[in-house]
């Protein structure tokens, strides 16, 4: 549920969710979203909801409304907007929760204690050695049991967003720790910079409390560490020690690949009084390395997917050399496709496919001949023929070959070339048709009609809403614009992406 946070203004930090089709902002009464502001109009502006768009509306106030400082008399909101009426100021936020969760980590720099620490070497084991009866015991191994678990886990989730709050999970309730975290560090002028990816807390709406001294002592030294009982060490000074924030038991240990350290996970708050012990370091450590290992695995999928790309790219440049007027086209259909088909929430390898769809929707013109080109009234099913004869020489393409087909086919059955209707024609095909008449009203066609403000462009997607277009398509198409994710540039789709 998209809301309105306030930034600046008499009421910092209220949150407004955006439930209903109209809110009208002001200085009155009864109006939804009353601002004390003497800057403000009695009724100022109004948010107006149109399916799965928000029109920032100004109902003629005097001094005026304003989206990121640009005076505005209606426009379409977005992930990110700073709305100012007066000098109160408001955000546009359409994933408040996953704000709430950056938001929710409070990082702290006290000393850590050596005689409060325990190192645990991950060298010079002796292979082979036979676990220790009672709770080491294979067939009773909590150790054994959450890692089946956090292995069942990477096995079967698609994203990696996905493995890592589900395995922070299952480490967190293995352990009895109240949060876990991963972090991804970074070198910024000289110093080391911590960045949350993922966390999980039994206490939903409690702040993490993270130590940067922990952190950096378990990433400089290499090692897994566990501040233990950190809450009876006298030695931590009042100022500055991990116990005057509230933490007690601590356990950090660096994520490395190709003998460079590139983040840390993280877990503190024991739930049982005697803190953490060994036996969890061992887990902990165990996990760190596996979702090190995940994590290495999703950036080497990356570096394919940047070479696959480059691969495309060429082709693209080849459909542009003999259809200049088309080009950039494939480029901005594509992320249009990807950021739909991410909105309807399909698998990574479906975005990657709405993405080539969109890159390749004209790939057919490298197999027709000037005179076919020329021909209007055969080009459909002429164009479905060359582009089946060109991608069916490529492996694994079948689904991207079905959305060029169908490309121009309509739900209501006035597409072409077969005059396909509804659920007839294959999701890629719909996402793709909404894609690329978006494209066109927002950016003009190869005839050479102008295009359309994105406002525009947007409403009038929306009028062809279960007639030329799925409800759904276009609202998903919304949702991606909503979130800012329309217009990036450079598209993830890999098997791994968060």
């Amino acid at each position: 549920m998209p809301i309105l946070r306030v930034l600046s203004g008499s009421n910092v930090g209220t949150v407004y969710e955006l439930s209903r089709d109209n809110l009208v902002m002001g200085r009155d009464l009864d109006v939804q979203i009353q601002v004390a502001d003497q800057g403000v109009s009695r009724r100022h502006a109004e948010i107006a909801r149109v399916d799965e768009l928000f029109l920032l509306r100004d109902l003629g106030s005097r001094n005026g409304t304003f989206i990121n400082e640009d005076a505005v008399t209606e426009r379409v909101l977005r992930e990110g907007d700073k709305i100012r009426i007066g000098s109160t100021v408001f955000a546009f936020e359409d994933r408040p929760e996953l704000l709430e969760q950056s938001r929710l980590i409070q990082f702290h720099d006290g000393a850590v204690s050596p005689h409060q620490t325990l190192l645990l070497r991950t060298t010079g084991k002796t292979a082979g050695a036979a676990p220790p009866a009672g709770r080491g015991a294979f067939r009773d191994s909590p150790l054994l049991t959450a890692m089946e678990r956090i292995a069942h886990i990477v096995a079967g989730e698609k994203t990696l967003g996905a493995v890592l709050f589900k395995a922070l999970a299952e480490l967190g309730i293995a352990i009895r720790a109240l949060q876990t975290s991963l972090f991804t560090l970074r070198k910024v002028e000289g110093a080391d910079e911590f960045r949350l990816v993922a966390s999980w807390s039994s206490e939903a709406d409690k702040p993490h409390r993270v130590s940067r001294s922990v952190m950096r002592q378990a990433c400089r030294d290499r090692q897994p560490i566990l501040v233990h009982n950190a809450g009876q060490d006298i030695r931590f000074s009042a100022e500055d020690s991990i116990v005057a924030h509230g933490l007690r038991s601590i356990m950090c240990a660096p994520l490395e690949a190709h003998g460079r350290v590139f983040g840390a996970l993280y877990a503190a708050d024991c739930s049982d009084p005697a803190g953490f012990a060994a036996e969890d370091l061992e887990l902990f450590t165990a996990v760190a390395t596996q979702l090190g290992l995940v994590i290495v695995a999703a950036q080497t999928q990356r570096q394919h997917d940047v070479f696959f790309k480059q691969a495309m790219r060429v082709l693209v440049a080849a459909i542009e050399h003999r259809l200049p007027e088309s080009k950039g086209t494939g480029e901005r259909v594509a992320g249009f496709c990807a950021a739909t088909a991410r909105a309807l929430n399909l698998d990574p390898q479906d975005v990657r496919y709405a993405w080539l769809s969109g890159l390749l929707h004209n790939v057919a013109v490298l197999g027709l001949s000037d005179r076919e080109l020329a021909e209007p009234t055969l080009l459909p099913l002429r164009r479905s023929r060359a582009a089946e004869e060109l991608l069916s020489k490529l492996s694994g393409m079948d689904p991207v070959l079905a959305a060029i087909k169908d490309q121009d086919e309509r739900c209501d059955g006035s597409g072409t070339p077969e005059g396909k209707t509804g659920d007839n024609i294959a999701l890629l095909a719909q996402i793709l048709g909404v894609a690329k008449h978006f494209d066109r009203r927002l950016s003009g066609d190869l005839s050479g009609t102008a295009g359309v403000p994105i406002r525009e462009a947007l409403l009038e997607m929306n009028a062809l809403k279960d007639r030329q277009f799925p409800a759904r398509i276009v609202n998903a198409l919304f949702i991606a614009y909503r979130r800012g994710e329309l217009f990036q540039e450079d598209q993830q789709f890999s098997a791994l992406d968060m």
